[in-house]
């Protein structure tokens, strides 16, 4: 039978009794609010240490264990008198010190000055006993809030010495040199202690998470690969599949996402992110399918719904598309969020501005047509425009663009969207007039604005000599669009020697410009040049941009030009379910095809390329021809 509380105390009090000089009782009175406090019996521990201090006011020892039962129990101000006498008995006793600064701790919010006196304190024992964890710990915590990070991390690093792979220490450590913005010595800590202690998940993850953010994937793959077997868990594998998806291993990052979804089969951003992945493979069905099922999950979330309807775009079925976004649209104005139902609605009139919806884009855009910037004001009066023009009402949609509530900061882009129209509409004079308000000035921003009027209409000559000027003058990422627009209007008036030049210019600049890296590649693969150098490049491309479907057709035309043609295959495959309306993918896939042997795939897309009637229409039919002959 288990003795009763009662009992244990008698016997306790009976143990504390024996031996007790009669000569003082503080000893009796300290032994028993010990026992006491053991046993949980607060009160009563609080009245003996009352006691024990009443008959011996200057036992430092005394002093300490009562003031521990006290901030045990949240009573810090009463705490504080007791710590406060010990530090006076023993100023440099580390007991003394260290319940002193346990106090002063739990005072600050209480008493100003609190934390000063904390600090100091374990600032002493810093010197005294610079290997005590417990003190150590709070000294680093107290920098880490006054946000003195630098400090903060040499006492880490200093404790760190008395106790090596001390996990919680490195915890401390790597947020006082993340803070203070100390990422290449974050680094270098987190190796040493992974040479340590290679299960340490955190560790691993938040090194590789700082070896993406500098841009190099290729380490951040290497160090969460090199995790213990073991270990490969959700949180490591999530990471993986994320930095491989960033560099267009698009089967690898799927592998790894079906290993963390073993555990965390119904966690939100491993499906968003699995749904991104079969997205940019092209397995469209799949990725619509998730896309679904996440929404069902957050109905609320935006970006759910721009997936689903970019997939469903892919697959040709544009109704269900716009209905997507148009619903997400709704959702979003009824929970307030005006400004996330905009953005929604302007992906909106793009997608039915891509399938010459005009007149449901004029009916979506009546309403709306916001002219702040960070609205996509500018962007919702064009798409307007041009929904008028293509409806035949020209005037009208001059009228949109010279509307007086215009944002004044936002005239020069409007100007240059009139131009446009009246170039469209064969009106040179008044286009050219509005053009050379902007060229006149000489200043590059505006010399750009000209050069996208001739750009957009693909005369591309006509923009040569203005971003010709504008690249004398531009600097940043506004040079960058001169040199990348400059290269394409070079190339596309067939002065190649020149295009390759700027191209070279511009990716000199700018190594991972992948709209760069894409165009001088294909233009080599095109010509049968280079093409080692342009599989380099197009594959550098694709890894930045892995759901682009031009860069994927680029990358697979780049293997057939080399002869690799099951390699060539796969992109090319992809690149067709990536775009879906593009004549020149279906033109090399089925040029692939044919050369595959199999005619009848190469009759089926070359038909699909015909009936989009673009450019190489006519080079397409005479490859149809050829092949029903053989057939």
């Amino acid at each position: 039978m288990r003795p009763s509380r009662h009992t244990s105390i008698c016997f306790l009090i009976f143990i504390a009794l024996a031996g007790m000089a009669v000569a003082s009782e503080a000893p009796y009175h300290f032994a028993l609010a010990k026992l006491l406090t053991e046993e949980g019996a607060y009160r009563e521990a609080l009245e003996h240490f009352s006691q024990a201090v009443d008959e011996s006011p200057d036992d430092m020892f005394i002093r300490i264990e009562y003031a521990k039962l006290l901030l045990r129990l949240d009573r810090a101000k009463a705490a504080e008198a007791h710590a406060s006498k010990a530090l006076e008995l023993a100023p440099e006793h580390l007991d003394a010190m260290r319940i002193y600064s346990q106090v002063q701790m739990a005072l600050v919010q209480q008493e100003e000055g609190a934390l000063d006196r904390a600090r100091e304190t374990l600032e002493r024992i810093r010197v005294l006993a610079p290997d005590d964890g417990q003190s150590m710990m709070s000294l680093g915590q107290i920098y880490l809030g006054e946000s003195r990070f630098d400090e903060a991390a040499e006492v880490f690093e200093e404790l760190l010495s008395y106790r090596p792979g001390n996990r919680a220490v490195y915890s401390f450590l790597l947020d006082a040199l993340l803070r203070a913005g100390e990422l290449t010595e974050a680094e270098e800590v987190l190796a040493d202690v992974l040479e340590v202690d290679p299960g340490f998940e955190k560790a691993r993850v938040t090194l590789a998470e700082l070896q993406s953010e500098r841009g190099d994937h290729e380490a951040a793959i290497a160090t969460l690969k090199a995790a213990p077997r073991e270990m490969a868990d959700a949180e490591v594998q999530r990471r993986l599949a994320l930095e491989l998806f960033r560099t267009g291993d698009l089967e690898g990052a799927q592998v790894a996402l079906d290993k963390a979804l073993v555990s965390q089969q119904e966690d939100f951003g491993l499906l968003y992110l699995k749904a991104l992945v079969l997205a940019a493979r092209g397995r469209n069905d799949e990725a619509a399918d998730l896309a679904r099922q996440l929404l069902a999950m957050r109905p609320e979330s935006p970006e759910i719904s721009s997936l689903l309807a970019r997939v469903l775009e892919r697959q040709g079925q544009f109704d269900e598309a716009a209905a997507a976004l148009a619903a997400m649209a709704q959702r979003l104005v009824e929970s307030g969020d005006e400004a996330g139902a905009l953005q929604i609605q302007l992906e909106q009139g793009r997608l039915l501005a891509r399938g010459e919806r005009w007149q449901e884009l004029l009916e979506l855009t009546g309403d709306l047509v916001p002219v702040d910037e960070d609205a996509g004001g500018n962007e919702f009066v064009f798409l307007r425009a041009d929904a008028l023009f293509h409806l035949g009402r020209e005037e009208e949609a001059l009228t949109v663009l010279q509307a007086d509530n215009i944002d004044p900061e936002l005239a020069d882009t409007f100007m240059a969207k009139e131009a446009e129209i009246l170039l469209r509409l064969d009106r040179e004079e008044e286009a050219n007039a509005r053009v050379e308000e902007f060229t006149s000035s000489g200043e590059a921003e505006k010399l750009l604005l000209a050069a996208e009027v001739y750009q957009r209409l693909e005369r591309y000559a006509g923009s040569i000599p203005i971003l010709e000027r504008a690249k004398a003058t531009s600097e940043g990422p506004t040079r960058i669009q001169v040199l990348f627009w400059l290269g394409a209007a070079y190339e596309r008036t067939e002065r190649i020697g020149e295009a390759e030049a700027i191209f070279q210019e511009l990716l000199d600049a700018e190594p991972q410009f992948a709209p760069a890296l894409n165009y001088l590649g294909y233009m080599w693969a095109e010509e049968g040049e280079n093409l080692d150098r342009a599989l380099v490049m197009v594959s550098q491309a694709v890894n930045l941009e892995p759901d682009n479907g031009a860069y994927a057709d680029s990358l697979g035309w780049t293997h057939f030009q080399l002869g690799n043609y099951e390699e060539a295959k796969g992109h090319l495959e992809r690149a067709a379910d990536l775009v879906g309306d593009d004549p020149v993918v279906y033109e090399h896939l089925g040029d692939l095809y044919v050369v595959l042997g199999d005619l009848e795939k190469a009759r089926e897309v070359y038909e699909r390329a015909l009936a989009l009637e673009a450019e190489n229409t006519e080079q397409v039919r005479r490859k149809l021809e050829e092949l029903s002959g053989n057939l």
